[in-house]
């Protein structure tokens, strides 16, 4: 048995169900699901009907969301 709480994963990968993931992302689990079904996110697809997310999975929609800081804002 691999140390991995899913199949289908490397043993050092670690996927994370999208209720997780969605708490990580302060999201709601259905935008997640949605953003992802639709190509919007990165995700993992186990199946057609399975979706998990790993670290980097999470990691890539933080870096997706920032908003770059202006030097200056005009009034």
């Amino acid at each position: 048995m691999s140390s991995s709480p899913h199949t289908g994963s490397p043993p050092d990968q670690v996927l994370h169900l999208p209720e997780e993931a969605a708490g990580m992302l302060n999201v709601t689990r259905h935008w997640l699901m949605q953003a992802a079904k639709k190509g919007r996110v990165p995700h993992r697809r186990l199946s057609p009907r399975v979706i998990r997310f790993a670290d980097e999975d999470i990691t890539e929609i933080r870096r997706m969301s920032e908003v770059p800081a202006h030097a200056e804002l005009s009034a």
